[in-house]
């Protein structure tokens, strides 16, 4: 089983409900486990059975993706 841990910096959406005009896209840190890498999305998850199998999903569009850093396992 070759399943790839990796460490992805990415950019989040905000959304402010009030009239508050100063509001930030958020960096984000997020570690997992990578199931798909493509020029569209980059998909990662948080669990990962004895079978292979990477369950709790995130997936984000490319564009948001700042970097990857691979981690040992």
């Amino acid at each position: 089983m070759n399943i790839q841990l990796i460490e992805v910096i990415w950019e989040d959406i905000v959304q402010d409900p009030t009239w508050e005009t100063n509001v930030d896209c958020l960096t984000v840190t997020s570690v997992g486990y990578l199931l798909e890498n493509s020029e569209k999305y980059l998909k990662i998850g948080t669990s990962i059975t004895e079978d292979g199998e990477i369950a709790g999903i995130t997936a984000m569009p490319k564009g948001c993706v700042v970097s990857i850093k691979f981690l040992s396992r």
